[in-house]
């Protein structure tokens, strides 16, 4: 066979994305024709030259010192973390991966199995549920809301739920910045302004 099988050539170079297998050619010097698919086609002569340049001095066919090192830290990376880890190892590849880190504000809840354990707020949500090793969950979700509205969400999920990480023990009720009856009233206030009427729909 005159050229590489996909399986060579994912071989010779360690990665599986066919952009990624073109890059590692151009590195390690071995010359070949991108596919109309964006696949690399490699003459088997072409390796084969290439490796007889890398016997004779060490070198790769564009003057570049070829590392063994390399390919054994591309296939511990490939057993550990899969192809995308070893994709990693590529600097273009980890910029484009990047995501926009960003601050989210709003009210979070921690969840152990199907059980509501904690409602809390803050202005940087995943950083101050990473500081919650204190308490036992497995899961967590959020809703965002303005900062100036933290308090009043909040106590709407705290006095809904009664999570039993937001009780205190001594006194068995639960600790929330906006009382239950304040809240009552805030809704009902709401209501008589949108509605024009100052009763719950279902009072008579």
């Amino acid at each position: 066979m005159l050229t590489l099988t996909q399986e060579e050539i994912a071989e010779v170079t360690g990665r599986q994305r066919k952009s990624a297998q073109r890059e590692a050619l151009l590195k390690i010097g071995i010359p070949f024709k991108e596919r109309p698919d964006g696949s690399p086609l490699v003459l088997r002569a072409a390796l084969e030259a290439s490796q007889r340049t890398l016997c004779d001095n060490g070198d790769t066919a564009d003057g570049m010192r070829a590392d063994p090192l390399d390919d054994a830290i591309n296939r511990i990376t490939r057993l550990f973390a899969g192809d995308a880890g070893a994709d990693c190892l590529n600097h273009a590849a980890v910029i484009g991966r990047a995501r926009i880190m960003e601050r989210l504000c709003g009210v979070y809840f921690l969840i152990d199995g199907d059980e509501i354990v904690y409602v809390g707020q803050s202005t940087n949500i995943h950083s101050r549920i990473a500081q919650h090793n204190d308490k036992k969950f497995d899961k967590f979700t959020f809703v965002e809301c303005e900062q100036s509205a933290l308090n009043m969400v909040e106590s709407i999920f705290i006095h809904t739920y009664r999570p039993k990480l937001n009780l205190v023990r001594v006194a068995g009720y639960v600790a929330a910045p906006v009382s239950w009856e304040e809240l009552k009233n805030t809704a009902l206030a709401y209501h008589a302004a949108v509605s024009g009427r100052n009763q719950w729909p279902n009072e008579t």
